[in-house]
């Protein structure tokens, strides 16, 4: 299904949401300096789109999901920077779902 609403879809901001996360980890993971400040900067706006999409539809679980995994994660930024970045690592290492095997093939 399509998203036709644009900015007055919600899953527009689920979507922002999503690669504003990706972004904000890849940045991270990709700069010598490893800035936990500034990571928790491109957290933040995540968690915005993520509540925009929650404000525009209470129903959307992904939204809540993802809102509550960002928001954790900045908040064990601003405490402990080891189990942050553990948090970090776990999360680039989960699995890949594989497909069921009547599509396997």
């Amino acid at each position: 299904d399509e998203i036709s609403g644009g900015a007055t879809d919600p899953r527009f901001y689920l979507l922002r949401g999503n690669l504003c996360y990706r972004r904000a980890v890849q940045s991270y993971q990709t700069s010598g300096s490893l800035d936990m400040g500034a990571l928790s900067d491109g957290l933040l706006a995540c968690e915005d789109a993520f509540r925009e999409a929650m404000q525009r539809d209470s129903t959307l679980w992904d939204a809540k999901y993802n809102f509550e995994l960002v928001s954790n994660l900045r908040k064990s930024l601003s405490g402990k920077t080891k189990e942050a970045e553990k948090m970090l690592n776990d999360l680039d290492k989960a699995p890949t779902p594989k497909p069921p095997p009547e599509l396997a093939g």
